[in-house]
């Protein structure tokens, strides 16, 4: 949240996009707080995700 606190004043009342590393870091602290652990993909996963994509 020191995004926020560093450019929050800054902002107008206004629906923003959230930065997607930061989306995903807030994410991730929020269900380590409730006892929930996602497991990250391997490389050979995420190369075959992004090749998925690519053909789609």
């Amino acid at each position: 949240m020191i995004w926020m606190a560093k450019n929050g004043r800054d902002l107008k009342p206004a629906v923003y996009e959230f930065p997607k590393k930061l989306d995903k870091e807030t994410a991730m602290l929020k269900l380590e707080t409730m006892g929930i652990s996602i497991d990250k993909w391997t490389d050979e996963q995420e190369r075959y995700a992004r090749a998925y994509v690519e053909v789609t």
